[in-house]
């Protein structure tokens, strides 16, 4: 009896473990993309940057739907998007600048040395339509301040398909969406490590939004030009 009660809370264990993993919100995305607020982020987006990330992500092959979900999540599609400082960030740049931390991230203190306070404060600073942190201009041969500029969205999508652009490729938008605001995909355990919970879930719905938006575009326009074909003389 004592081992069937043991195998029971195992399997239950198993079964709870394989929930959290395929369903970690739950059954259902939960967010209604009718609300007005999202109507008011979709209208600018719209206005704002539709256009630029549409034609971006044609030349590199990419989906237009994640990256305009990912402008309504990371600067609610106001142009132009604020720059965020972050103190916590800086502190461990001025440690590592003067090597009492060995490294931060990929960062090391040969890097840093000879970097003035100002430069360490942008490269504490998320920048662009995607609030990349500043330190990772570099990767890319740029300034933080260029993510800021009028090619930073470019720049920025450059950064971001060198750097998770695989798990977009595989339409695995929940792990990129993870990754871009943790540094890390979602865990084994299937929990959220985002700043806001909702994050992944609401980035996703908008990619589904956008997607089915994509796809009544494309009917619509196959429709147009069916109706523009000569018709056949009957005989």
């Amino acid at each position: 009896m004592r081992n069937q009660l043991l195998w029971l809370i195992v399997f239950i264990l198993f079964i709870y473990f394989l929930y959290r993993l395929y369903f970690p919100n739950g059954l259902g995305l939960n967010f209604e993309t009718s609300k007005p607020d999202t109507m008011y982020y979709l209208a600018k987006l719209r206005a704002n940057y539709a256009e630029e990330v549409e034609e971006i992500c044609a030349e590199r092959k990419l989906s237009a739907e994640y990256f305009k979900a990912l402008i309504i999540l990371e600067c609610s599609a106001e142009k132009p998007p604020q720059s965020r400082f972050e103190p916590k960030v800086y502190e461990r740049l001025q440690e590592v600048r003067s090597n009492k931390k060995p490294r931060y991230g990929n960062l090391k203190h040969g890097q840093l040395k000879n970097l003035t306070d100002e430069q360490l404060h942008d490269m504490a600073t998320s920048w662009g339509v995607f609030q990349l942190m500043g330190y990772h201009a570099q990767d890319i041969g740029i300034t933080p301040r260029d993510l800021q500029g009028a090619d930073g969205m470019r720049q920025a999508i450059l950064w971001i398909e060198k750097a998770y652009g695989a798990h977009i490729r595989k339409n695995d938008f929940a792990n990129a969406l993870h990754i871009h605001n943790t540094g890390k995909p979602i865990p084994i355990t299937g929990e959220y490590e985002t700043h806001d919970p909702k994050y992944v879930p609401r980035g996703l719905a908008f990619i589904t939004l956008f997607q089915e938006e994509k796809i009544k575009k494309e009917a619509e326009k196959n429709q147009k030009a069916d109706s523009l074909q000569p018709k056949a003389e009957n005989k």
